[in-house]
């Protein structure tokens, strides 16, 4: 017996359904019979299922989730994470990459623009949800695994996106830039601590930043440096649970590098006048800052992150309190 979703041609529909399908030998060959989960104790799990297939952010501070169903959908998580990262309404939606618009708001003010790497595909809903009713125009621009403020140069590829980055949001000339990506080259060695202001990928990040600056005509929001654990996490996490061992998040802690992008995020914020840094790597930190981050919830036991470490429903509720904050201080300053 096997859980299939539904086929590509489907995945942008508002409703889909979990499919139970099994074979049946006959001389006219395999016949495969649908059977919706919808019934009984498993009416719950389709409505959590229905929420991430929605693109709904899910409060697992307040879900009512059992061991099997949490199994589960992390099970579907793991096989749907690249088509979550195709926003549904931001259109064209084919992709999750390239350029996109959100619907047009005629009581909107400003225009707001997401730029990044897979990240921003991964978060962009997330930031349309909480600030798109003061945008007018919002769109978003990812590419993958390329960084805007700094570039892979042993990539040859990013050396031209770095620069379609740059161009995209001259093209938009948004009031409002959010930038949205997963740290690599940020992540890197810092090569002197206690002088990182020498450092050398601080002063590219800088530097370029200083172009944002100017093409944002109010302010620059950038994600800060989030810790990721093993590729694959989810996967293995859930294998584990599903033999009921004993799992902690520190054994799927893949390094410490995380750290180096914090120290440079914090120290971009305070070079830049015109730029907040949000502490998007704080929520994972429960028990003590930038030490043992935490990867899954421990009451659902659902994981933050799918196996290409992008984050899932869980990981992204879990950032929602960093932005309703930084919304608070965008209304005061700018409403």
């Amino acid at each position: 017996m096997v859980f299939e979703t539904g086929k590509t041609a489907n995945r942008y529909s508002n409703r889909h359904f979990i499919w139970i399908s099994f074979g049946v030998s006959c001389k006219f060959g395999l016949i495969f019979i649908k059977i919706s989960i919808n019934r009984g104790n498993s009416e719950h799990l389709e409505s959590l299922l229905e929420q991430t297939q929605n693109h709904t952010i899910i409060d697992h501070d307040s879900v009512n989730i059992s061991r099997e169903e949490a199994i589960k959908l992390n099970r579907y998580w793991a096989k749907s994470e690249y088509n979550m990262l195709i926003i549904p309404n931001c259109y064209p939606n084919k992709t999750e990459h390239g350029f996109c618009s959100f619907p047009y708001n005629e009581k909107g003010k400003y225009r707001i623009m997401v730029l990044g790497n897979s990240y921003g595909a991964n978060m962009g809903e997330l930031f349309y949800e909480t600030f798109g009713r003061y945008a007018k125009n919002m769109s978003k621009f990812t590419h993958s695994y390329c960084e805007v403020l700094v570039v892979d140069k042993k990539n040859k590829a990013c050396l031209k996106v770095w620069d379609t980055y740059l161009e995209q949001a001259a093209n938009f000339k948004p009031d409002f830039l959010f930038i949205v990506a997963r740290s690599f080259v940020m992540n890197e060695p810092i090569e002197d601590p206690i002088k990182i202001l020498d450092d050398q990928i601080l002063k590219e990040a800088v530097q370029r930043l200083k172009k944002y600056e100017e093409l944002a005509k109010y302010h620059v929001f950038i994600v800060g440096t989030i810790p990721t654990p093993i590729d694959y996490f989810l996967t293995k996490y859930t294998d584990k649970i599903d033999k009921k061992q004993n799992v902690t998040s520190s054994e799927f802690i893949k390094d410490k590098s995380y750290l180096n992008g914090i120290k440079r995020n914090l120290e971009l914020g305070k070079l830049c006048p015109k730029c907040t840094i949000l502490p998007f790597g704080n929520p994972f930190f429960a028990i003590k800052p930038y030490e043992n981050p935490q990867f899954f919830d421990p009451k659902t036991l659902l994981g933050y992150f799918f196996d290409g470490t992008h984050l899932t429903p869980a990981g992204q509720q879990l950032l929602k309190p960093v932005l309703e904050k930084q919304l608070r201080d965008f209304e005061k300053d700018y409403l």
